[in-house]
């Protein structure tokens, strides 16, 4: 079966940075990947004009890190950022992790638990998969 995407919105971040979320409405939660993969192959269907398109090395992180992934609990958007960031966005119910690659071969974070509690990574490997802090939120 051939999956389904769609645009699912545009969010304003830092005032000038757009981002364009695409979410496989077939079956998101198990189809993190193939979301990945749509939006490398879209070309730059999905880049706001004046915006750069990811690297391919940054594609590869993204998918490393998706297939590295637990079950999860929570599901993620994924998009891509007008700087070049591939980027994978919880909030839900509080919780508020904003995570991405830019091709270097490895993530950042920033995190929010339900309780308030932050937390920040600049640099952890994207072959890691999910982060301890961040696994102990969303999965």
């Amino acid at each position: 079966m051939k999956s389904k995407f769609r645009i699912i919105s545009a969010d304003e971040q830092e005032d000038t940075e757009l981002t364009a979320w695409l979410r496989d409405i077939s079956a998101p939660e198990t189809n993190l990947g193939s979301t990945v993969k749509q939006l490398r192959a879209s070309g730059d269907a999905y880049v706001y004009p004046g915006g750069k398109r990811p690297t391919e090395q940054a594609f590869d992180d993204a998918e490393l890190f998706v297939a590295n992934l637990p079950k999860l609990r929570l599901y993620p958007k994924i998009g891509l950022v007008a700087d070049g960031e591939i980027n994978f966005l919880w909030k839900h119910g509080g919780v508020h992790v904003d995570l991405g690659f830019y091709g270097d071969g490895e993530g950042s974070y920033y995190a929010r638990d339900k309780n308030g509690k932050e937390y920040f990574c600049d640099g952890f490997p994207a072959s890691e998969g999910l982060p301890g802090p961040i696994s102990s939120i969303v999965s």
